[in-house]
């Protein structure tokens, strides 16, 4: 084997071992672009970020001591590199539950509230009894519909009126 057979899995290592040294900074760049919490929501405890990291240095010592064709080697070296940076981004939001001033972590996600076009549940004239057996909601963005599913029922209900009070234009549409 050659040298150049090892350079994909040591620029996937590099790769992982830079994005966990910025971890830090991308969570406050993160919270600074929240703003601060108004509505912490419950957080999950995610194992995704540990069970990333032992699974891509695997992939990539495993790539790097089997004798794939160097195509293959790139293509699972960066697929190792991008999962892992999914995973960081993941673990991040999902320390942040909640709303804040300019929009809402949830589900490994940040909805600016700039992007919300429409609250469906809000249009309905007692929208409160319409959520009053749901653990979920659903928000129109300028992405497409999404569906923001809460621990639980009074978690939801604080959610939604937290929401509308924060864009008062979305119950008037």
């Amino acid at each position: 084997m050659n040298i150049h057979t090892y350079i994909p899995s040591i620029i996937s290592c590099i790769l992982i071992i830079i994005q966990l040294v910025i971890l830090p900074s991308r969570k406050k760049k993160i919270i600074r672009q929240g703003g601060t919490c108004i509505l912490p929501l419950k957080r999950r405890k995610s194992f995704v970020l540990p069970a990333a990291t032992v699974f891509c240095i695997i992939l990539n010592i495993l790539v790097a001591l089997r004798s794939f064709e160097y195509l293959y080697q790139v293509i699972l070296c960066a697929t190792s590199a991008l999962a892992y940076y999914i995973a960081c981004r993941e673990y991040i939001t999902s320390l942040l539950g909640g709303i804040y001033q300019s929009g809402i972590f949830i589900t490994g996600s940040f909805i600016p509230f700039n992007s919300i076009t429409a609250f469906p549940a809000a249009q309905w004239d007692d929208y409160e009894s319409y959520l009053s057996d749901k653990t979920s909601f659903e928000l129109q963005t300028t992405r497409g519909s999404t569906t923001l599913t809460f621990f639980s029922i009074d978690e939801c209900k604080k959610a939604a009126d937290c929401l509308l009070e924060q864009i008062p234009r979305l119950k008037c549409e």
